[in-house]
């Protein structure tokens, strides 16, 4: 459906975007996202591009690619303890990895839509309230950008 910015009423002129109105948005970096604007700005940048729908990729792909980049953490005596799949049609599949190692617990995101690999904290939340945060976001990482960044979280000896 296209709209016609013209016939949009805009009720305040002067209206500003409240500063903090995109902090914990899940969905920022993601593929297609752009930063809230004025109308006369959104409308110079054109729709943005249509959600995807689905996966392109079978499950056993993904998982295949998650281990893939998971396996330095693997060959590092981390073990994968549960797998899980996230159907999200129109952010693309995810596919996940709960690893443990030493009482240590991470979670791994491989996600299709852009290839990323998130790392999210295990555990109850300090406040339940608040938007839980990565521990690592990777974009369409290689296996070498993988191993620097667990090494840097001190997951890798």
């Amino acid at each position: 459906m296209d709209v016609d910015p013209s016939s949009v009423e805009v009720l305040e002129p002067g209206a500003r975007l409240h500063s903090g109105l995109e902090d914990g948005d899940p969905l920022v970096g993601t593929a297609g996202w752009r930063r809230l604007t004025d109308l006369r700005t959104a409308a110079e940048a054109g729709p943005p591009p249509r959600p995807l729908r689905g996966t392109t990729r079978a499950w056993a792909e993904l998982f295949a690619e998650l281990h893939r980049l998971a396996h330095p953490l693997l060959d590092a005596g981390w073990v994968v303890v549960s797998t899980e799949t996230d159907a999200h049609g129109t952010f693309g599949d995810s596919v996940f990895y709960d690893l443990e190692r030493d009482g240590q617990v991470i979670e791994l995101e491989h996600c299709d839509v852009e290839g990323d690999l998130v790392a999210w904290p295990m555990g109850e939340p300090e406040d339940p309230d608040e938007p839980i945060e990565a521990t690592l976001r990777l974009v369409s990482p290689t296996a070498d950008q993988c191993t620097e960044a667990f090494r840097q979280e001190a997951w890798l000896p």
